[in-house]
């Protein structure tokens, strides 16, 4: 077949499975996988010989494992140290273990089911990262666990893969010489090659910059292979020494792209080396052995985080299931493996289905698993009753988030007498540790409101944090309660517009980053030279043209195409608004 021609149904065709599986919210991963299987010849027969294309993919895994070093600073490692060196080798541990139990159930070899165990141990940061991400979780207590995990998990696929890969009979020579080649590519990355960086650097061309950056990570792979250890151990120790380097991030955005494309390549060529008759054949065994995985292992990583007492059952119940999938290195050591000759090639088959199947299903397993919770939480739960309410305060706040705790502070400190409402109690409780008197309830009930003191209070602080709460809330507020003046707090534009549309005067609400955001404007304006007179002039302009926005819009507040419309129109006769101002300052100035 012609070369180009070749070349474009390959990336034709993992283009296409790609996009498909993350638009499916799959993962390029698995895409890349199902590619390779497209292509190979259990399937449409593009591709027979997959040899020379995983030796070239193989530099996938080198980079990846280079870029996996760089963010492995000891600084960031002893930040989440409890995460990495306590919760990670206990989850390896107790899930290695349990998932060899299982497997020596079915496979006769007691060392290809401790090889298989710890393979199933590692778990998908690809998916596990998304996961967490997708829910704003990543700086929270559970997924700081989860990532502690992932990162430990990401270290311990150095030795896994050291071990496997092929190496000589024991000599003084051949444990000598590997640790020299490891002590003088350290000493390099430490003394060397930064000065060798620097220098490059000043000559301002980026692509010597790169192929610097190319080099490093090849020739030290290189170099590790022909002492007989691992390329990936020889880069990813590279990437240590260079992680707390001034060219981390450059060499970081270097290496990116070569490390995506053929770290896909690695996972295409592993897709056409899979046999798809024998996949089918297999079918129900591999699904069923996926949702094992996904029990059986999240039920370890349970036991990991809770019963060890290395972690809060709230905490451990979420972070088991998020783990509860095969990872991406699964594919790399169950390939190695096979090629070694340690599983056969119908066992790392059929466990590459397993683990592709389980990071499949895992958010529906997730899912599952967080609505089983949430319904015992509520089944066994005491329901909490709202606080009775009986002040005739002169000012309400409900909310008492960020926003409503300055205000009451500021209100508090001129005595004024004020009810707080607030429906989250996890932060009633907090609050009061404090001293401040907080009323457990929900705004949007009106029979709360009126024994608040709605009826007689002067005015009304809406500081919701939920805009259709909020809205909700202000609703009740303009029916029953239409003399009550209104103060509102508002997330963002619709929100202000729904806000106006019930009838509260625009002048008595506040986007809540509106004038923050002008303020720093301001700043950023004068620091570029311009006068303090224009600067304020330019912030009052586009205040006053976006308070006549704001008023105007709402008319379509429900009809997007018109509202599009009509925002761009305004933006235009903004615009010429500051050019004609720009150009009558410069005619009065000359």
């Amino acid at each position: 077949m012609d070369f180009f021609l070749y070349l474009f149904i390959f990336l034709a065709t993992g283009l296409f499975f790609v996009f498909l599986f993350t638009k499916l919210r799959l993962g390029p991963i698995l895409g890349y996988l199902v590619a390779g299987i497209a292509m190979g010849p259990y399937a449409l027969g593009v591709v027979h010989e997959a040899e020379f294309l995983h030796q070239v993919s193989e530099l996938g895994l080198v980079f990846f494992l280079f870029l996996i070093g760089l963010e492995m600073s000891p600084k960031r490692i002893w930040h989440m140290k409890r995460a990495v060196f306590a919760l990670g080798p206990t989850q390896m541990l107790i899930s290695s273990l349990s998932m060899a139990l299982i497997s020596y159930f079915f496979i006769p070899s007691f060392q290809q089911a401790l090889i298989i165990g710890i393979t199933l141990a590692l778990s998908s940061t690809a998916i596990g990262v998304q996961l967490l991400s997708e829910k704003n979780e990543i700086t929270s207590p559970e997924g700081q666990d989860a990532l502690g995990i992932l990162i430990f998990q990401d270290l311990a696929v150095i030795p896994i893969l050291a071990f496997l890969a092929p190496h000589a009979s024991f000599s003084m020579e051949s444990v000598l010489k590997p640790l020299g080649v490891v002590v003088a590519v350290i000493t390099c990355g430490i003394f060397v090659i930064p000065k060798i960086l620097r220098f490059l650097a000043r000559s301002y061309r980026q692509e010597l910059f790169v192929a610097a950056s190319l080099l490093l990570v090849v020739g030290v792979a290189i170099l590790m292979r022909s002492v007989g250890l691992s390329m990936a151990l020889g880069a990813f120790i590279g990437g240590v020494v260079l992680a707390n380097s001034e060219f981390r991030h450059e060499l970081q955005t270097d290496i990116e792209p070569f490390k995506a494309l053929l770290f896909g390549l690695f996972f295409i060529s592993m897709g056409i080396s899979l046999d798809l008759g024998f996949l089918v054949q297999m079918a129900v065994p591999v699904i069923l052995a996926s949702v094992s995985l996904l029990i059986f292992k999240s039920l370890a990583n349970f036991i990991a985080l809770y019963f060890t007492r290395l972690s809060s059952f709230s905490r451990a119940i979420r972070v088991a299931p998020l783990l509860g999938q095969g990872g991406e290195f699964a594919f790399v050591i169950l390939g190695l493996a096979a090629g070694l000759g340690i599983l056969s090639r119908e066992l790392s088959t059929f466990f590459i289905g397993v683990v592709a199947i389980s990071m499949a299903l895992t958010p529906l397993w997730c899912g599952i698993c967080n609505r089983t919770v949430k319904y015992f939480q509520k089944k066994n739960e005491v329901k909490r009753e709202y606080d009775v309410v009986s002040e005739n305060p002169e000012v309400i706040i409900a909310g008492y988030g960020r926003f409503g705790q300055i205000i009451h502070r500021i209100l508090r400190l001129h005595q004024i007498p004020v009810t707080i409402l607030e429906s989250n109690y996890d932060q009633v409780e907090a609050v009061r540790k404090y001293g401040t008197k907080v009323f457990y309830g929900d705004a949007t009930r009106l029979d709360l409101l009126k024994t608040a003191g709605a009826q007689n209070a002067k005015l009304f602080v809406l500081a919701i944090d939920q805009p259709q709460d909020s809205v909700k809330t202000a609703e009740i507020l303009k029916k029953n309660f239409p003399k009550l003046i209104i103060f509102a707090r508002a997330r963002n534009r619709e929100h202000s517009l729904r806000l106006i549309k019930l009838g509260i005067p625009q002048k008595d609400i506040v986007r809540e980053t509106l004038h923050s955001s002008l303020n720093l404007t301001e700043d950023i304006l004068l620091h570029l030279g311009m006068s303090c007179t224009m600067a304020d002039q330019t912030i009052q302009s586009f205040l006053e043209h976006d308070a006549k926005l704001l008023t105007a819009q709402v008319q379509y507040l429900d009809d997007e195409d018109e509202m599009i419309k009509f925002t761009k129109e305004s933006s235009e006769a903004l615009q010429k608004l500051f050019e004609d101002d720009r150009a009558a300052s410069e005619q009065s100035a000359a």
